[in-house]
């Protein structure tokens, strides 16, 4: 997530596997304008390691800025699987 949000090139997507917005992603997200790459944020609902709500704000960060972002959670499936 963060890489994506602070490269400056074109990208025809990103995914984020049990990610969270880290203070660095959310800064790049807020400083310029929405990027128009796409996002699938992916997280497995028995992680734990990175709580599912990580990831969820994650999607919810980029849905505030109108980014195309769909989020994803996977039963059953922990940090690890």
């Amino acid at each position: 997530l963060e890489s994506a949000l602070c490269f400056r090139g074109r990208l025809a997507g990103c995914v984020v596997l049990s990610g969270w917005p880290t203070r660095r992603a959310r800064a790049a997200l807020a400083a310029g304008p929405a990027p128009s790459t796409r996002f699938l944020v992916c997280h497995g609902l028995r992680d734990d390691m990175v709580g599912c709500d990580c990831g969820k704000a994650a999607a919810a960060a980029l849905r505030e800025r109108q980014v195309d972002v769909v989020f994803e959670g996977f039963p059953g499936v922990e940090h690890s699987s």
